[in-house]
């Protein structure tokens, strides 16, 4: 071969070697690409595989945990991972209570806090960032981010421990603001910002920490708002009434929140209108009296109105000149107005309201051998008819109730309460009677044939129900004091069978001379009570879970109170038992027993 031949040869594989390398170049490069996107793709996959629920770890601070002598501005918090914090000015709580304006800055892993200016002389300030600083990858919290530092040479030490609960279930509250001010300081939650603070738990449980010895009143309250402050129309709260002397470790402290609107009651404006004049107040009335101070003339018919914001007087003569009246209001929370107003109509004609009546119980209740019905008018009642109230048991048996029952108004007479027994056997026994009727007139028919057909058609088509029976009001009953009368009204009541019911008794073991025996179901609502019985018994209960809740007079003033937390008075005693009751049908639970100790 010459050496030309032998060139081109070498050439010509050399040629085929380079496709080659070039085919397998592109076939690891195809590869390499496709493993990389599948490592790409994977690598999602691995992302959201078990997820990150470890939180920060706090490395360091500066200061320094329980340092003394502080006297810088900054504040300095190091994690072992980066962190964020969108919420922490919501969120850090600073005690004693400081309204000193600050910023935040974070860079990966360390949170830094610049204040205005320096921490008050002498004073331990403890920083509680609760679960504002979180991770950035699942927003994992800070478990007990917290640090405390002295502004001198002594570091307070002294803790409060309590819980938050709500008055009338005993459930504890989240989130409720516990405030702690000075004995000697005039601010409360109505009118400035405390000197200590801190935030329930899930489970209503507080704490304040680094504490200084001394005489405190701590208060709780449901800051809906988050500015510090209690706005009783809508955030409930409590307080303890003594003054805590803190000089060692304090617990179970025991605050009951509930919601009261304890603002003053005052008098807004009056208005004559028609034959009608309102006296407007600001908040809802409990009660009201009133004197005419001109003793030759005569009362005007009243009523509370308008969600008992107004109490309104009806013209019943014809007055040109203004009448004085001394007014007298009082609230559930024992607050109280007196006014002089002066009342006077005015020629102006208006259309009549309708005369509304509201009838308790309602209409296909369930009732016993004993009856109380409440009638509450919505306007003061002029006269009445009694032959026109009626129990109605069947076709043949209809009862004016003043015959078997008790009627009694109330003082300005917008409530009618009748108390009657019914006779429960008498449907049964008619029943049964008309019963044998039906069975004697079918056979004497179908032997001898001479009684009407008409007779046993009526006798046959005759109903009675031997469950129920019927209230009824005639028309007119009731003529109101601007002269409109009432409609016709009925309710139909169905008696109870036991077997559908159940029972719950017990003993109460108390010293007090009045108390309230409450049944509650699960929402905690009153579903009946008792006064006064330490040995109670709560019949024809629905199947269902309850609980007996009993509110104790501890004053010994005949009756219950909320208390008023600006008049220093806090609500009186509740006591639970223990834990919820499952009744069922036909049951019987006795021993249900409390014994209270106060």
């Amino acid at each position: 071969m010459g050496k030309k031949e032998s060139e081109q040869l070498f050439q010509s594989d050399l040629h085929s070697f380079q496709e080659i390398r070039l085919y397998i170049y592109s076939l690891l490069s195809i590869l390499i690409l496709s493993l990389t996107l599948s490592a790409c793709a994977n690598k999602g996959v691995i992302s959201g595989g078990e997820k990150d629920t470890i939180p920060p770890i706090l490395l360091s601070t500066i200061p320094f945990n329980q340092s003394l002598n502080y006297k810088g501005t900054e504040i300095v918090l190091t994690f072992n991972e980066r962190v964020q914090a969108a919420q922490l000015q919501r969120k850090l709580l600073i005690t004693p209570f400081s309204d000193t304006k600050y910023k935040v800055k974070i860079n990966k892993n360390i949170v830094q806090l610049s204040f205005e200016k320096g921490f008050a002389d002498s004073t331990t300030f403890t920083l509680n960032f609760s679960d504002a600083i979180t991770d950035v990858t699942e927003n994992n919290p800070g478990q007990n981010v917290l640090i405390a530092f002295s502004t001198w040479h002594i570091i307070d030490s002294l803790n409060i421990y309590g819980k938050i609960v709500d008055l009338m279930s005993n459930q504890p509250i989240e989130a409720a603001a516990v405030s702690v001010y000075e004995a000697e300081d005039t601010l409360d939650i109505f009118t400035g910002k405390p000197y200590y603070f801190a935030i329930t738990d899930e489970f209503g449980r507080f704490s304040i920490q680094n504490m200084r010895g001394g005489k405190y009143r701590l208060y709780a309250f449901k800051d809906e708002n988050s500015n510090y402050l209690n706005e009783p129309r809508a955030e409930a709260h409590g307080f303890i009434s003594d003054t805590l002397q803190i000089e060692s470790q304090t617990d179970s402290i025991i605050v009951p929140l509930i919601l009261q609107d304890v603002q003053d009651l005052k008098l807004i404006n009056t208005r004559g209108n028609g034959n009608y004049f309102d006296v407007r107040f600001n908040k809802f009335i409990a009660s009201y009296s009133y004197q005419v101070l001109d003793s030759n003339s005569t009362a005007f018919p009243s009523i509370l109105t308008s969600e008992n914001l107004v109490v309104r007087f009806y013209e019943n003569q014809k007055v040109r000149d203004s009448v004085g009246y001394v007014l007298t209001v009082s609230d559930s929370v024992g607050n109280s107005s007196v006014d002089t107003v002066y009342i006077k109509f005015t020629d102006r004609k208006l259309n009549l309201s309708k005369l509304n009546i509201d009838l308790k119980p309602i209409n296909g209740t369930g009732i016993n051998e004993n009856l109380e019905l409440k009638l509450t008018f919505g306007k003061p009642i002029r006269s009445f008819s009694y032959d026109s109230l009626f129990i109605k048991y069947d076709t043949l048996k209809t009862v004016r109730i003043d015959s078997i029952g008790k009627l009694s108004w109330n003082w300005n007479n917008t409530q009618l309460t009748i108390k009657t027994g019914v006779e429960k056997d008498y449907i049964a026994l008619r029943l049964a009677e008309l019963q044998i009727l039906k069975d004697s007139l079918t056979l004497l028919d179908s032997i001898r044939g001479f009684i009407p057909d008409t007779t046993i058609k009526k006798v046959k088509q005759r109903q009675i129900d031997p469950h129920k029976i019927q209230f009824l009001a005639g028309f007119g009953s009731f003529i109101s004091v601007e002269n409109d009368s009432s409609e016709i009204l009925q309710s139909v009541y169905s008696f109870k069978i036991p077997e559908k019911f159940g029972k719950i008794s017990g003993n109460i073991s108390i010293d007090s001379t009045f108390f309230i025996v409450q049944l509650i179901n699960e929402r905690y609502e009153v579903v009946k009570k008792l006064e006064n019985q330490k040995k109670y018994q709560f019949d024809f209960v629905p199947p269902g879970k309850y609980n007996i809740r009993v509110l104790v007079d501890k004053n010994s003033d005949g009756k219950w109170s909320y208390g008023n937390i600006k008049q220093g008075k806090m609500p009186e005693a509740v006591y639970f038992h223990p834990t919820f009751i499952e009744l069922r049908e036909n049951w019987e639970i006795n021993n249900i027993d409390l014994v209270i100790d106060f």
